[in-house]
């Protein structure tokens, strides 16, 4: 098997005025910490989500940070915490389509391209997004094929690859 590093990146827009729905202000974590910071009209709704992941045994809480809610999940029950927000995330109606898109896929991630790839980190803020991956190839198989499977994916939610 060969190992794949390699950046995931996207430009955010931001919400029309007036936009109905979640607003994403940031997320930034590992496999040991994610933490997600959101904005809404009303919080009720998505602390009673927070509430019932918790109750099935995943690791996630939130608080109050003035008008902000922050999410922060943890490992465990054999996931990181990354997945455990991305999990969360995955089911929230979003203002920004951009944010939409990422969190979905994001969620997803682990079940495209043979179920190959695996997020490490994640930092975004209103204006960027940097997802840094790892993919687990086969010995024969050629990176470059990878990545333009990778980029057919990508194209769709207008983010690009980064190297390394």
């Amino acid at each position: 098997m060969k190992t794949l590093t390699f950046e995931i990146a996207k430009k955010m827009g931001k919400p029309a005025a007036g936009a109905s729905g979640i607003l994403l202000s940031s997320v930034r974590g590992d496999g040991m910490k994610a933490v997600m910071v959101i904005s809404s009209s009303s919080y009720d709704e998505l602390k009673e989500r927070v509430s019932s992941m918790h109750q099935q045994g995943l690791p996630i809480n939130y608080r109050t940070r003035g008008k902000s809610l922050e999410v922060t999940a943890s490992p465990g029950n054999g996931i990181d915490a990354l997945a455990v927000l991305f999990s969360y995330a995955s089911q929230l109606e979003f203002a920004l389509d951009d944010a939409q898109d990422v969190m979905g896929f994001c969620a997803g991630c682990r079940s495209f391209l043979d179920g190959c790839m695996e997020p490490l980190s994640i930092a975004l803020d209103k204006d960027s997004l940097s997802l840094k991956m790892k993919a687990q190839i086969g010995d024969e198989e050629d990176p470059q094929g990878f990545y333009e499977r990778l980029m057919e994916i990508l194209t769709k939610a207008d983010m690009g690859v980064i190297k390394q």
